[in-house]
């Protein structure tokens, strides 16, 4: 979630409960992004899983975001971005940075997001994995959003990173301006 102090600062924070293998991590984060101009964006993240089992112990992340064009209608803005994680797992670091771009639709009703992932196993000497992630979003109402895509890409468990494929669907209902339920 996210919380604006101003036009220009957002904190970002949340929590994660996961379960597999019949353990349960829950993974903390806190943050802030600040807008550095009329088109760039900047964040920096860090988290936690107390007493982990398979999750990273902690992570910091960074990531900048710049606008490319306005657009307007059909076509709206177009942004490209970049982010960065260093996560510490009881086996070994692993890190990922993630290109990607951003294309807005129908006057911000619907957009397509596309990442390049890449991850960089320290615990196999720094060996390269790659994939990609592509994502749409709708806007259906003023409270509610669907979204949906494919991937393949590394995905990191117990500090091991292995070639994943997968297709995702959900919705997400603003219960408040701030706070929202996804499915």
């Amino acid at each position: 979630g996210f919380f604006d102090i101003d036009d220009d600062t957002r904190l970002l924070g949340g929590a994660q409960l996961s379960r597999r293998f019949g353990l349960t991590d829950t993974y903390m984060r806190g943050g802030v992004e600040q807008r550095l101009g009329p088109d760039l964006r900047v964040r920096l993240q860090v988290g936690a899983t107390p007493a982990a089992d398979f999750l990273a112990r902690w992570t910091v992340e960074a990531g900048a975001t710049l606008r490319l064009s306005d657009g307007g209608g059909l076509v709206g803005p177009t942004e490209i971005f970049a982010d960065a994680r260093h996560s510490d797992y009881e086996t070994g670091d692993v890190r990922t940075v993630n290109p990607g771009l951003q294309q807005y639709l129908f006057d911000g009703r619907a957009w397509l997001t596309g990442r390049w992932l890449n991850s960089f196993d320290a615990g196999a000497g720094n060996k390269r994995a790659a994939g990609w992630s592509l994502r749409a979003d709708w806007q259906a109402l003023d409270r509610l959003r669907i979204f949906g895509g494919r991937a393949e890409a590394p995905e990191t468990e117990l500090g091991v990173t292995v070639e994943t494929r997968s297709s995702f669907a959900g919705v997400t209902f603003d219960l408040t301006p701030d706070v929202g339920l996804t499915v």
